[in-house]
């Protein structure tokens, strides 16, 4: 199944088959997630460990913790490129899982009690095989319409961009906004308000993840990721995907 089969298919399961995967399937999982190339390559240190059900109980708190048979506990240095990279990374992975018939879930709302030395905890996905079905058509998701997240797109960035709508963000946000002019696209985090502001330094944190999760989405095409002097107004400027002339597939 390709990428865009794939985007289309995933969504969030919340119900699992708890008996735990065979050791050679977590093995890939680990396998997968160390061959997946980070967004920003030397910049923003992150790891991982793949854990089982009571192990993440007894390490994490918090109020959307979901009950599944397995998890990928991701950790970082703390800065903005880990937490894009942690987003963009997460994001292959849980698209290759659903390829190898696993669901997934973004667990944003966990928190460690210390679950590793050296570095600071940044979420969690949880894994197995789901007691859901799989998203069937894109018409199932939540999201907004294109027109509210981009502006100045021709036909061919239209087309990468509906697979960017799809993208999982903290309970549904879509903090992203995309100024698109010819070969290129501007990538922005917008400004979090309302409700969401009671929560504001987690969210933040979450919805940094959230753009390294839309960019993922971007690997429908082939692009090269940059960063320019770019007016954001009132909006902050994540990065610049330049097409036509990038190396990532």
């Amino acid at each position: 199944m390709d990428l865009k089969e794939l985007i289309v298919k995933r969504r969030s399961i919340r119900k699992y088959d708890m008996t735990p995967l065979e050791k050679r399937t977590l093995d890939d999982v680990a396998d997968i997630i160390e061959q997946t190339a980070p967004l920003i390559p030397g910049s923003g240190r992150f790891g991982f460990r793949v854990i089982g059900h009571d192990e993440f109980f007894e390490n994490t708190k918090g109020m959307f913790r979901i009950a599944a048979p397995h998890y990928i506990v991701f950790f970082g240095d703390g800065t903005d490129d880990a937490y894009r990279n942690i987003g963009f990374v997460g994001e292959l992975v849980v698209l290759k899982l659903t390829d190898l018939g696993l669901g997934t879930c973004w667990l944003g709302g966990a928190t460690s009690k210390e679950m590793i030395d050296d570095n600071s905890y940044a979420i969690s996905i949880a894994f197995g095989k789901p007691l859901e079905e799989f998203r069937r058509n894109r018409d199932e998701a939540k999201r907004r319409a294109l027109n509210e997240i981009a502006e100045g797109f021709d036909d061919e960035q239209r087309s990468i961009l509906e697979y960017v709508r799809l993208a999982p963000s903290a309970v549904n946000y879509q903090p992203w906004y995309f100024r698109c002019e010819k070969g290129s696209i501007h990538v922005f985090r917008t400004k979090t308000g309302g409700i969401m502001s009671a929560l504001a330094k987690s969210i933040r944190t979450m919805q940094k993840m959230d753009i390294g999760i839309a960019l993922a989405h971007f690997t429908v095409s082939r692009f090269m990721y940059t960063r320019m002097d770019i007016d954001s107004g009132k909006m902050t400027y994540e990065g610049t995907l330049l097409f036509g002339n990038g190396d990532r597939n």
